[in-house]
């Protein structure tokens, strides 16, 4: 889950993505990717797992579904280890500083 913008604390909105990993390139230390229901990426520096709580709730589970569902239109079907090989792309990434 992550927060559109700046912060607007106690009620600030929060919105379900699915986590990329980190960035170097743009942001305090602890930016990540996260890819939103409309297959955008954004930079994030707020952001926190679901909870157990969240993670059995089915509005939640409906709004994962979506960005999954939508990630998979815009960039089509995740790549296996098999296909990596044959593109000579290493399974983990490797960020050079």
């Amino acid at each position: 889950m992550y927060c559109l913008g700046t912060i607007d604390y106690p009620d600030e909105p929060l919105y379900v993505g699915k986590y990329l990993g980190p960035t170097i390139e743009v942001g305090p230390a602890m930016t990540t990717k996260i890819i939103q229901n409309n297959s955008k990426v954004v930079y994030r520096s707020t952001y926190q797992p679901l909870t157990v709580e969240e993670q059995i709730d089915m509005t939640v589970q409906q709004d994962m579904l979506t960005v999954r569902e939508s990630t998979k239109e815009h960039q089509g079907e995740r790549l296996t280890c098999a296909e990596l090989d044959e593109v000579s792309l290493p399974n983990t990434p490797e960020y050079i500083l």
